[in-house]
């Protein structure tokens, strides 16, 4: 298509209802919005279960999603969950890394099953032993082992009984007493079933956050760069923003990209920079003869009111950026 209108969305959160309200905004422009670009922050603040949703719907629906810090966090807190110390040591917030966490545990699910009136504890599972091929077998032995205390192959019960019965007999009684205790305690099989079912998406997951961190920013259109935080440091995690705006945001120079970088010699044939990060509202800034164009996002801070999200509209004319629209639209809840 020559000419088209693709909105720009950036750090929603697992804020299921300012996404709602994005989209229902989207809608009532009557088919006029051909493409969605994302760029970064679907997870984070929001229910463990709101962020996964988040980050699903935006993954299937985005023509473009970009990886935010909050991606970065959620990768890297999966494959090693002991990284909060060093996380929080660098300055992340604590509630930041918490929030991870919550999705991350939507994942992997409950310690606990009771069996026969039981608390059964089974074993802290962590997403690198859900990603081994044996994972299937595996949860089945563990689940056996521990919901069944009375059946193991170690007891001297069972060492008596060997002896004097055949091999085949012993495991038909072992398979019927097996029958038994799953159909007196269904929930023994359903359990094994939704860890089978979260192992299935936990994966999923993983090798989407994997795939995105391959493209740090966008810059598929002539003139624009699109990226979550630094257009010339892509992940550097700082804010791109006017002086005004990070002294409503309480930013200190240390944590901002420094604004004299950014300028034509840097960014040769750029008119413009879609940006996410700073959770100020929708709007342009111009900086040094380049649109910043800051993307809004949910959770507002700043100058944005509360109760309010903001996104981007972009008219993109023979893959060029021809107009860009800021949109702070009221928050709805879904």
């Amino acid at each position: 298509m020559d000419t088209y209108v693709a909105a720009i969305l950036t750090d929603m959160h697992g804020n299921k209802d300012a996404l709602y309200s994005i989209i229902r905004h989207i809608d009532s422009l009557s088919g006029k919005v051909q493409k969605l670009f994302f760029l970064g922050d679907a997870f984070g603040y929001g229910s463990g279960k709101e962020q996964i949703q988040c980050f699903d719907d935006l993954l299937k629906n985005s023509d473009v999603f970009l990886p935010g810090n909050h991606e970065k966090m959620a990768l890297t807190l999966l494959l090693n969950p002991e990284e909060r110390v060093n996380l929080i040591k660098k300055g992340v917030k604590k509630r930041a890394v918490e929030s991870i966490e919550d999705a991350i545990h939507e994942l992997i699910g409950e310690q606990t099953i009771t069996v026969e009136n039981q608390e059964v504890i089974l074993p802290e599972e962590v997403f690198a032993n859900m990603r081994s091929e044996n994972y299937a077998k595996t949860i089945a032995r563990e689940i056996i082992a521990k919901t069944i205390s009375d059946f193991t192959v170690s007891s001297p019960e069972i060492g008596k009984i060997k002896k004097q019965i055949p091999q085949e007999i012993m495991q038909q009684i072992g398979s019927a007493y097996l029958v038994r205790l799953i159909t007196q305690n269904l929930h023994i099989l359903e359990e094994y079933n939704a860890r089978l079912q979260r192992r299935e998406k936990a994966i999923k997951i993983y090798t989407a956050l994997r795939e995105i961190q391959k493209q740090p920013k966008f810059e598929g259109i002539e003139n624009a760069v699109f990226v979550h935080d630094d257009p010339i440091q892509a992940g550097s995690q700082k804010y791109l923003i006017d002086d005004d705006t990070a002294l409503k945001l309480s930013l200190e120079a240390p944590d901002r990209v420094i604004l004299a970088r950014i300028n034509k010699r840097n960014l040769p044939g750029i008119d413009y920079v879609f940006v996410g990060h700073s959770h100020a509202k929708a709007k342009i800034i111009d900086i040094n003869g380049i649109n910043v164009v800051c993307c809004g996002g949910a959770e507002p801070r700043g100058d944005n009111p509360e109760n309010t999200v903001g996104y981007v509209l972009a008219k993109i004319k023979e893959n060029k950026i021809i107009q860009a629209v800021p949109a702070n639209i009221p928050l709805l809840e879904k």
